[in-house]
């Protein structure tokens, strides 16, 4: 779709999370982590959260550019 973009992670480790935060702000459980280097698409953002595929798997990541690149 218009969303998908690729992006790459680069911090050392960034965690996944299986949800969005909630409306209180708490954060999601984390479902598996991303190493530095790592490429994901990067699917719709909504509040500096992203859903991304990896190899079938969907989650949510932070896009802030402490943590991930457009590439």
């Amino acid at each position: 779709g218009d969303y998908d973009k690729k992006a790459k992670v680069v911090c050392d480790s960034l965690n996944v999370r299986k949800t969005r935060p909630d409306k209180d702000g708490n954060l999601g459980t984390i479902d598996f982590k991303l190493d530095k280097g790592e490429i994901v698409t990067l699917g719709y953002v909504f509040n500096g959260w992203g859903s991304i595929w990896v190899e079938g798997d969907m989650g949510y990541i932070n896009t802030s550019n402490k943590y991930i690149e457009l590439i």
